[in-house]
């Protein structure tokens, strides 16, 4: 093979990594890591439809904010779908402010966890294990089944 051949293939293969790098980035990019914030609230819709899930709350203070979670890949790995957020009642998200500040029209900030009135906690931002997928599943759909059972034993 000439050296000619050999040297474009290089650069070939070198801009094809370039472009998987730049695919995935920092979930951190664009949030401040010293603007922690603890939202307490109802959620009020979850996003599933981009690449990152989004979970939108109406805080106490009477402010929406969209939350951003890992890549909807990543949360179906860790046993979630879109319904596990929904009918939960208050629950207590952690996470970190988008870097502007800006509240137009939700306030906007990363996910680190979520926790449930129940206590159930999960993690947003991804750091569950694959293996770990089903005992949040099932620790979801546990939760999920004990408010149910709890609402049925309520009416009795």
């Amino acid at each position: 093979m000439n050296r000619s051949i050999r040297i474009a293939i290089v650069a070939i293969l070198a801009l094809a990594g370039a472009g998987a790098a730049f695919a995935h980035h920092n979930q951190m990019e664009g949030f401040d890591e010293k603007a922690p914030v603890v939202l307490k609230g109802e959620i009020s819709k979850v996003d599933w439809s981009g690449e990152h899930a989004a979970i939108f709350i109406k805080a106490a203070d009477g402010k929406s904010w969209k939350m951003m979670g890992a890549p909807v890949v990543t949360m179906k790995e860790n046993g979630l779908d879109p319904e596990s957020f929904g009918g939960n009642g208050q629950v207590t998200i952690r996470g970190y402010q988008s870097k502007d500040k800006a509240c137009k029209p939700d306030c906007l900030a990363t996910g680190k966890d979520v926790s449930f009135a129940g206590g159930l906690k999960v993690s947003l931002d991804g750091s569950h294990a694959k293996e770990q997928g089903k005992a949040v599943h099932d620790q979801l759909v546990k939760a999920k089944a004990g408010g149910a059972e709890h609402a049925d034993h309520a009416g009795h």
